[in-house]
Parts: C-alpha cells; sequence; structure tokens
C-alpha cells in the first residue's frame, strides 16, 4: 500500500506520516512516505537522516551510508547524522571509519554518551586506549 494523500503533500507532511507509520512498525509504509518527501525535495535533510536509520535498522548498510553522508553533506555540524553513520559502519565492520565518525560527532554535540561508549568499544577493538 502506497502512501496517498488528496492533494500534493509537503516535504513535512511526508516525514510526519512516515514517522507515524515507524511508530507503528510499518517500516515499509514509513520508507516509502520517506522517499515521496525526498522526491519533494532532494536536500532534505530529515528524510535522508530518517532513510539512513531505517535503512540502518533492516541491516542494509551501503543504503545507510550513502543517506547518512549526503546528511552530512548538506548540514556539516549534525552531530546525530555522524554518530549514526559510525553506528552503520561499526556494523559494517568499518572500525576506523565509525571511528572517524564518531570522534566528528563528539566533537560536535560532546554530550553524545552512546557514540562515547561506542568510540570507546572501537578503541578498545583496534588497541587505541
Amino acid at each position: 500500500m502506497v502512501p496517498s494523500f488528496a492533494q500534493s503533500p509537503s516535504v513535512e507532511s511526508l516525514i510526519a506520516q512516515g514517522d507515524k507509520y515507524w511508530q507503528a512498525g510499518e517500516k515499509t509504509l514509513a520508507e516509502q512516505s520517506y522517499q515521496l518527501a525526498l522526491e519533494s525535495n532532494e536536500q532534505s535533510v530529515p528524510a535522508h537522516l530518517k532513510l539512513g536509520v531505517i535503512y540502518l535498522a533492516q541491516l542494509r548498510f551501503a543504503e545507510s551510508i550513502s543517506h547518512l553522508q549526503r546528511v552530512i553533506g548538506l548540514d556539516t555540524d549534525n552531530a546525530k547524522a555522524f554518530a549514526i553513520l559510525g553506528l552503520a559502519y561499526w556494523h559494517r565492520g568499518d572500525y576506523g571509519l565509525a571511528q572517524a565518525a564518531l570522534k566528528e560527532a563528539i566533537k560536535l554535540e560532546p554530550q553524545l554518551d552512546g557514540a562515547k561508549k561506542l568510540l570507546a568499544l572501537i578503541n578498545e577493538k583496534l588497541g587505541n586506549r
């Protein structure tokens, strides 16, 4: 089932609808809503970020990383995108890239405790204390 709207919806309404689908566990419909948002505005940081998260949850790492890198290209100070990118790299086994992304996330937003914990694990794995 493709999300339908009476008139051409705004990017924000598509993202909001995608969020509702995501919260209801309807990942496919959420993904479709976020994709429609990108069709309306291919530079939508929230749509790229949310697709990055959905793809990460589905273990579709290459797609997740692609969207997260797009977020960073559009918003170089997006600590959340760097942190999630680090997580995606970690799950893919790219520990050096994960380490670099997490360091940038923490530099931008020092209170990101999850990023700090994952960075500590990566440092331990790589022998960098």
